[in-house]
């Protein structure tokens, strides 16, 4: 549920939790997490900055990114409060969980596996897959089948490693590329978004290394291509643990 709020919450996000040290948000489809470096860009963290500012730009707070995920991916994000909640959330990350919901084209022949390789990236920034280790960062992914179409497979993606593109590459590599993908999918795909959902995050809290859990609901647009979807696809699926 959103947190309530009476300050106007900046269009593209929906802020989820807020205590001493952090936010959780879900930001939209489409929008940057952090800037390029190019004026004029909206993101979330800009989003948040105005935010807590009350849209005065000389106040002196700012939120400190804590990880990121593509533009054209929805969920969920984490920002702290402070320069020492970010250290100390990024510092334990390998104990953070993240799992997401993808549409993929074709219908995958094994209900749930692992993806493994050495991903590098181009002059281009294109990522892709590599046999030599030197040449590139390990990549694993981790997947469970939810619910099939003709057409598409919904599928639950556990990330055991947090790579730049490593969902959208594993699955091209796969043949089964996320829908709506124009970087590594077929070209002209009458998409309307990437099909890639962040939809669930828990973690350790800096303060008090409580265990906390978000989630949020599967997108409409996802669901409407799986008519009669179960309920309880999402907890049935089980990607394997390693």
């Amino acid at each position: 549920m959103p947190v309530k709020t009476n300050r106007h919450v900046p269009r593209g996000i929906e802020i989820l939790h807020d205590d001493r040290d952090l936010y959780v948000i879900s930001k939209q489809a489409g929008v940057l997490t952090t800037g390029t470096g190019r004026s004029g860009q909206f993101t979330a963290e800009q989003a948040m900055n105005d935010y807590i500012r009350k849209g005065n730009a000389k106040v002196p707070k700012q939120v400190y990114l804590v990880h990121r995920i593509d533009r054209e991916t929805s969920g969920l994000l984490i920002f702290a409060k402070s320069a020492q909640a970010q250290s100390r959330l990024q510092q334990d990350w390998a104990r953070t969980e993240k799992h997401y919901l993808a549409v993929v084209e074709g219908r995958l022949k094994e209900p749930r596996g692992m993806l493994s390789s050495y991903l590098a990236e181009s002059p281009t920034f294109r990522v892709y897959s590599v046999r030599d280790p030197a040449a590139g960062r390990l990549a694993r992914t981790a997947y469970a089948v939810m619910a099939t179409a003709p057409r598409f497979s919904l599928v639950k993606i556990r990330l055991l490693t947090g790579r730049k593109h490593q969902i959208r590459v594993h699955f091209a590599d796969l043949g089964h590329p996320v829908y709506g993908d124009d970087r590594y999918g077929p070209p002209h795909s009458t998409a309307r978004r990437l099909y890639l959902h962040a939809k669930t995050i828990a973690f350790n809290h800096p303060h008090d290394n409580r265990r906390l859990t978000f989630d949020t609901p599967i997108p409409k647009l996802f669901a409407d291509l799986f008519p009669g979807l179960d309920a309880n696809a999402w907890a049935i699926a089980k990607p394997p643990e390693e």
